[in-house]
């Protein structure tokens, strides 16, 4: 899919700035050549030329803030996500070409001063790249000291992560990876080999698992928490839409309803403090967790898939027992008998619990279940 260029970031004057190379224009073809190279890389903004100026534009939505604005904890967060994109991506230049892909990505590298950094959304956007100051004796190397300024970071291990499609084991390119160790957040894309390398990771000393989550067009959402302990070339398998991949997001607990007819069915999760999450109320706080409803299907009748699921979520789940019910809402096709699946994910794994809905019985209750520390208990 076509990213959409829309947001800019920033206008910059044409005189002022000097380009690393022989003119203005280049980095227009510079732009490209990364872009062909990295796949939708985010963090170099698009240049385009206008009025004699070049505008900076990123398909992220959202209001960028200059790096320099926040204060110097946020800074030092998103200093390190500029460190592992930067590794990243040497590492894939590496394997693509060599001294001569690396010695064009550092020539991007140049800005003409800090105030060209940028975050939308949590991401890091870089403005009048490839640019020095007009200065007969520009600084050059900017970006490089700066980081080289912030310090080492400590480690955890350096380790790759490859994504590959769980039927055909074929790699998944351009999958969105967030990986979170403790307060650390960082997220990336697969390269056309599926992989993703990680090897600047900040963490607290008493941290024991790191958690990596995935999203890729028409594939279910996957989630994955590893021990630091077994850290390496690590392999996430995505299950394809079509062959019975969960919608809707993953969290550290989630719970999903699939059938296959055009009716209507609800799915009813009641959270530890009594909340029931459901279409009607798709969003309850318990123990100061959020719980949502994010997928709600077949409830419009000008919007029927015979391949529905509903889908809820916490991203950090409460402790404590909780009780899940499939309920009719509308009966479109009459049928005696509506098979349907429940599938319960968490760090443990997904159990699966299959049920029918009669034709006069609104509601059946699934499952309950106790939840702690990843762990599940069924209950009788």
């Amino acid at each position: 899919m076509e990213q959409i260029f829309q947001n800019t970031v920033k206008r910059s004057p044409l005189n002022g700035l000097r380009p690393v190379t022989s003119n203005h224009m280049y980095v227009l073809s510079a732009y490209r050549t990364l872009q062909s190279l990295l796949k939708n890389v985010h963090l170099f903004s698009k240049p385009v030329m206008e009025g004699g100026q070049i505008h900076w534009l990123s398909a992220l939505e959202g209001n960028p803030k200059a790096l320099t604005s926040l204060p110097a904890t946020e800074q030092a967060q998103y200093i390190q996500q500029i460190q592992q994109k930067l590794s990243s991506y040497t590492a894939l230049l590496k394997t693509a070409g060599g001294g001569q892909y690396l010695s064009f990505f550092e020539q991007c590298l140049e800005i003409p001063s800090l105030n060209c950094i940028y975050i939308i959304n949590g991401e890091v956007i870089l403005t009048e790249w490839g640019f020095v100051k007009e200065d007969f004796n520009a600084e050059k190397g900017i970006l490089r000291k700066f980081l080289a300024e912030f310090g080492s970071l400590p480690v955890l291990d350096t380790f790759s992560l490859t994504v590959i499609d769980a039927h055909t084991t074929k790699p998944i390119v351009n999958a969105k990876v967030k990986l979170t160790a403790g307060e650390y957040l960082y997220t990336g894309y697969t390269n056309v080999q599926g992989l993703i390398s990680f090897s600047t990771i900040d963490a607290a000393d008493t941290l024991e698992n790191i958690t990596v989550y995935a999203k890729a067009e028409a594939y279910g959402d996957e989630r994955m928490t590893v021990p630091i302990s077994q850290l390496g070339n690590l392999t996430l398998r995505m299950t394809a839409l079509e062959r019975g991949g969960l919608q809707g997001q993953r969290g550290e607990l989630s719970v999903n309803l699939q059938w296959s007819t055009i009716d209507d069915l609800d799915l009813h999760v009641e959270d530890p403090d009594g909340n029931r999450i459901h279409y009607n109320a798709p969003k309850a706080t318990c123990q100061g967790c959020e719980g949502y409803l994010d997928v709600d299907a077949n409830a419009a009748a000008d919007d029927l898939t015979e391949t529905p699921q509903e889908n809820i979520f916490w991203d950090s789940a409460p402790h404590g027992t909780y009780h899940v019910w499939v309920e009719r809402y509308v009966n479109r096709t009459q049928q005696e008998l509506l098979p349907f699946n429940v599938s319960l994910l968490s760090s443990s794994g997904r159990q699966e619990f299959k049920g029918n809905l009669e034709k006069d019985i609104k509601s059946v209750k699934v499952i309950s279940f106790r939840y702690s520390n990843g762990n599940v208990q069924l209950l009788n």
